[in-house]
């Protein structure tokens, strides 16, 4: 993906927690090279797609300069073509094949190619329009060279039958490395079922999906551009899963780009931009039940999401909304679509100021849709959990993400963890695995969270991302710190645990040279595949720049439990837990401090800050407070007190554990706190419970915040005022 670097002069260091003590987690083991060895030496490789049951990877790569998509046998080396150009037999080249998935077996690759792979169907594949194909693995290249109606099976066909699709316009010209916004298309990884016989895939053009094409006058289709569809290769069948409440293919794409998009762009074709390298986002489920994309139109599927309309009506419209949607499409429970992201409180219709007309806006969705990336949901084997990626702010942190509405960087994407229940009348459960609680600007910089996977159980997820800093407190962060980079780490959370580890590793412990690529998870996570254009990622790695194909496994920790004993009872009583205050303090940039009190069992918590004032201040504390006061009031402030309470918190515990009180002095303090010197304070921290003698504890700490013009004037001793009539100050 084109990347801007910007770089703001604003370090933020967030806690880093430090390794499991429990040794519950493991860790990644250094990287394996899968596209080069001694006697395998591909020229570039990308897009790894892992079977889940482990034994085969398939990628897309360039060896002695055939390009295509090759499997190699993870036991024995064997490395196989799929799809790849052929010199001899022009008939099946397909040097441009993309975006592989792989059966959980190795078996069947699901890929994306402009080849007329299948010429046994009639009639052959549109020319130069993307078709979505399955090889057979069984099946060995001499037979499908002779052959090819043995090893190819084409997944875009119609509906009861083995004829390809047809489309109207007839589809541009695309090239020896990229695909046309054009024809059918598969999702990279994700678009095949586990038994390799369901393909999901995105629909780009009009078609005869579901319905009929006329020739005459000019070439037209029924069905409308952007749909998505399941191909079931037993049955013959191709169900639309784009579809609103009464079956119908959604008006003006179901998927993005809408119809809408494109109008907007003026017929100018949208660029496919990042290490996806396809334009489909549509993803299934391991057990071929359910599909999740990137959709569009939202209202016309989900007839519920009127806030849609409503939040789209100065920003074009529907059809440039994108967000991720999922529908169970087999079986007794098979239901409308669902909304994945509705109830986590995501903005989809946050906006960048800086747009004009005939530019798509960046808003909503896993994605920006003016930038073209196209990036699938994962989903774990039964499709109830989905791993997603959204850069549309939560309603936390909205106001500190409006500094983006004047940069031409959209918000960075935040990955969410999403279980989707049985019951249709249960709102799927959002996780946020990175998305902070209040935006940090430095992120901005190190941008958000690219390329996402899911193991097939749903408890893994991985992920790449350029931050080194998580702030939210679950998944807990158990690597070591990393080192600020240019470059994305690769990162793997267990859903289980709890836990968050960084898998990118070098030799020599310095950062990543390169950028890494498309994601893919075995069945139990305990596996990864993974490009990566870095040459440091073990001694004597590829060169820095190109990409390579990757494998590395999670290490089981040393150490094995120790046998143990169960002994008789204690004869005697336990002790009884010290009844104890700990407390500690934390100043905030922002003038605030943030205290932190461990607390010994149920009762109350009451935090105050004290501060002598300065001779210099006092009559302009006064003067700030008057009109508040009483005339009693007022009266003592000629002789005011030689300590004042600048702030306080209260709070409330129903068993032993941690309370958070932040405290922000009062508006007439806060030129105080503003000032050079800042404010000195102590923080009296009491606890009372019942039955239980009061605990205290003070703690100094001054307060500092930014420079004010209340502050500077503080600082000079006295307030500026302007002569009446003449606008000079005194």
């Amino acid at each position: 993906m084109r990347r801007t670097l910007v770089v703001f002069a604003l370090f933020v260091t967030l806690p880093v927690c430090a390794a499991d003590p429990s040794g519950a987690s493991a860790a990644f083991a250094p990287a394996t090279l899968l596209s080069r060895s001694p006697q395998l030496q591909f020229d570039e490789a990308d897009s790894p797609a892992i079977a889940s049951e482990g034994g085969f990877v398939a990628f897309r790569g360039s060896i002695d300069g055939v390009a295509g998509i090759y499997r190699r046998d993870l036991s024995s080396g064997e490395v196989a073509p799929v799809a790849i150009a052929n010199a001899a037999d022009p008939a099946i080249s397909a040097p441009e094949a993309a975006a592989p998935s792989i059966s959980a077996d190795g078996r069947y690759i699901a890929f994306t190619s402009t080849a007329d792979l299948d010429p046994a169907d009639e009639p052959t594949v549109d020319a130069g329009c993307p078709q979505v194909y399955v090889r057979d693995m069984s099946v060995p290249w001499e037979q499908a060279e002779e052959n090819p109606e043995r090893a190819f099976t084409l997944a875009s066909a119609v509906n009861g039958g083995s004829e390809a699709l047809t489309y109207a316009p007839s589809c541009p010209a695309g090239s020896a490395s990229s695909l046309p916004i054009a024809g059918a298309q598969a999702a990279p990884s994700v678009a095949l079922s586990a038994d390799g016989r369901k393909v999901a895939f995105t629909v780009l053009s009009a078609s005869n999906l579901a319905g009929e094409c006329t020739a005459a006058p000019l070439p037209t289709c029924a069905t409308e551009p952007a749909q998505v569809a399941v191909r079931d290769l037993d049955d013959r069948t191709t169900t639309l899963v784009s579809v609103t409440p009464s079956g119908a293919p959604t008006p003006g794409g179901g998927t993005f780009p809408s119809t809408q998009s494109l109008q907007l762009l003026g017929g100018e074709e949208i660029p496919v931009e990042g290490t996806e390298p396809t334009a489909s986002s549509a993803a299934i489920s391991g057990d071929g039940t359910t599909v999740a994309w990137q959709g569009t139109n939202v209202p016309t599927q989900v007839p519920s999401a009127s806030d849609v309309a409503a939040g789209m009506a100065g920003l074009g419209g529907v059809g440039l909304e994108v967000e991720p949607l999922w529908r169970l499409v087999e079986g007794s429970g098979a239901r409308t679509t669902q909304r994945l992201l509705a109830g986590a409180g995501v903005n989809f219709y946050f906006t960048h100021s800086h747009e004009s007309p005939g530019t798509l806006p960046d808003e909503g969705g896993a994605l920006a849709p003016s930038h073209g990336a196209f990036l699938p949901p994962a989903l774990s084997a039964d499709g109830q959990t989905v791993a997603v990626l959204s850069n549309g702010p939560t309603s936390t942190n909205e106001q500190s993400y409006e500094f983006a509405k004047i940069s031409p960087q959209p918000p960075p994407a935040e990955l969410y963890a999403v279980h989707v229940y049985d019951d249709p009348n249960i709102s799927p459960q959002v996780t946020p695995l990175t998305a902070t609680p209040s935006y940090v600007i430095g992120n901005s910089a190190f941008d958000g969270v690219t390329d996402v996977a899911i193991s097939s159980s749903g408890d893994q997820v991985a992920f790449n991302t350029r931050r080194v800093n998580f702030a939210l407190p679950q998944p807990t962060l158990v690597s070591p710190p990393a080192s600020e980079v240019a470059y994305d780490y690769t990162y793997e959370a267990d859903l289980t645990l709890d836990t968050l580890q960084r898998v990118t590793t070098t030799y020599e412990g310095s950062p990543p040279d390169g950028e890494p690529g498309q994601l893919s998870l075995d069945g139990d996570g305990r596996t990864l595949a993974l490009a990566s254009a870095a040459g440091n990622l073990f001694y004597g790695d590829a060169t820095p720049g190109v990409s390579q194909v990757y494998l590395t496994n999670d290490v089981e920790p040393a150490e094995q439990l120790a046998p143990q004993i169960i002994g008789a009872p204690p004869t005697l009583a336990l002790p009884t837990p010290s009844w104890v205050l700990s407390a500690t303090a934390s100043p905030l940039r922002d003038g605030s401090v943030l205290v932190y009190a461990q607390v010994p069992g149920p009762g109350r918590l009451s935090v105050s800050a004290t501060a002598q004032l300065p001779k210099s201040a006092r009559r302009k504390v006064a003067k700030a407070l008057r009109g508040r006061q009483s005339r009693a009031g007022r009266s003592s402030l000629k002789s005011p007190p030689p300590t004042r309470t600048v702030a306080q918190a209260t709070g409330a515990a129903v068993r032993p554990s941690e309370l958070r009180l932040r405290l922000r002095v009062g508006t007439a303090y806060r030129a105080l706190v503003a000032s050079r010197t800042g404010l000195y304070t102590l923080l009296r921290v009491s606890f009372a419970a019942a039955g239980h003698p009061k605990l205290t504890q003070v703690i100094p700490v001054t307060l500092r915040g930014a420079p004010t013009r209340a502050a500077r004037v503080l600082a000079r001793g006295s307030a500026p005022h302007r002569k009446a009539g003449t606008g000079a100050v005194k």
